[in-house]
């Protein structure tokens, strides 16, 4: 694995701590190993988890989530780490009629554009 995808997940979860038991649980289930396409469609379940809940803490939780992954994706971050969110957790989003589907709504303009394009 890249160092550039390892200092991208370290940096995910530092900023949004409530992330690392889902690291934690990846982590187990790869016996040590990070994947980190693997640990994005993680984030992606754990999005649609949080937006499902609907309450006030988990949409909290849920945009700082977006907007860490807007802010990589739209420039600040390394071309393999925008690859990692397009193909990882953009793809993954649910369509409509699909439960989650409004995910697609709240994503940044970044991600909105590239979600045109996946369709």
């Amino acid at each position: 694995m890249s160092l550039v995808l390892k200092g991208f997940v370290h940096d995910l979860v530092t900023s949004c701590p409530w992330l690392l038991p889902t690291l934690r649980e990846h982590l187990d289930d790869q016996e040590g190993e990070l994947l980190p396409h693997l640990f994005m469609a993680d984030v992606e379940r754990w999005a649609e988890a949080q937006f499902d809940m609907a309450t006030p803490a988990s949409r909290s939780r849920l945009s700082a989530v977006l907007e860490f992954l807007e802010g990589e994706f739209a420039g600040q971050g390394d071309s393999e780490v925008a690859d990692l969110i397009f193909v990882s957790f953009l793809e993954h989003l649910p369509r409509a009629p699909s439960s989650g589907a409004g995910l697609r709504s709240i994503v940044g303009p970044a991600c909105q554009r590239a979600l045109a394009v996946i369709g």
